[in-house]
């Protein structure tokens, strides 16, 4: 009779710790998708701390210095899209500037392509 017991006292703790599993589950899977809510957010917050923080890790620590980390960054960000705008002007640069294609009177499909669609000729 023991065994049949013990056998009836294991199958209901089982199942009790079957709905325990399962709520611990949901729980956890709407911890994890909360967390990674807040990770995004936060990784929106502070990409220009993340950033700051590779350069100057033991500065990071300090509050007074992140203000001033943070105006640095969107600074630099400013300065990187201002490069990144010259580069794109720079790199757009029509080709017939080059002397050999003028001289040599390369065919008008070169010059119209390079210098864009409005000087092409019919």
């Amino acid at each position: 009779g023991g065994a049949g017991r013990g056998g009836e006292m294991w199958g209901a703790s089982s199942s009790k710790r079957a709905e325990m599993r399962a709520q611990a589950a949901a729980t956890r899977t709407v911890q994890q998708q909360q967390q990674q809510q807040q990770q995004q957010q936060q990784q929106q917050q502070h990409q220009d701390e993340h950033q700051q923080r590779q350069q100057h890790q033991h500065n990071y620590q300090h509050q007074q210095q992140q203000h001033h980390q943070q105006q640095q960054q969107q600074q630099q960000q400013q300065q990187q899209q201002q490069q990144q705008q010259q580069q794109q002007q720079q790199t757009v640069l029509p080709a017939p500037l080059c002397p050999t294609m003028t001289v040599r009177g390369v065919p008008k499909e070169i010059v119209s392509r390079d210098s864009g669609p409005k000087l092409r000729t019919p």
